[in-house]
């Protein structure tokens, strides 16, 4: 994290070292220090794709669900061949349905399964 920081004192219009740090700090779920990452690097570099469904992501952790599904959709205007998007956008309506009917126990399975297809993902 150190070299991130030195990185954006040097030149905090980078949005790459600003998307790196939401990245991490993400990994370590400081969801709303990522938030603020990628708010700043989507300011920097609005056409990026792979910026928004991070936070996207990062939206369906905090439990603001229609805020993901917006900034991934956006997501998807730009680029609608990333699988990434497609299981987050899928992941986010999951947990909608969920939100609106907490018993809804197909939407609780495939939610499971989503999980698991986005984590095979996040390995390879």
């Amino acid at each position: 994290m150190d070299s991130l920081n030195r990185s954006i004192n040097v030149d905090s219009l980078n949005p790459d070292s600003w998307a790196a740090k939401g990245d991490i700090l993400a990994i370590k779920k400081g969801y709303p220090e990522a938030l603020d990452c990628y708010n700043k690097s989507i300011l920097l570099s609005p056409k990026s794709a792979s910026i928004m469904v991070n936070k996207g992501r990062i939206l369906i952790e905090l439990g603001k669900y229609d805020e993901a599904l917006d900034k991934i959709n956006d997501s998807l205007i730009i680029n609608s061949t990333s699988s990434y998007a497609w299981l987050s956008k899928g992941e986010a309506q999951l947990h909608k349905a969920i939100e609106i009917e907490p018993g809804y126990e197909a939407a609780w399975s495939n939610r499971g399964l989503a999980f698991a297809q986005l984590q095979r993902h996040i390995r390879c």
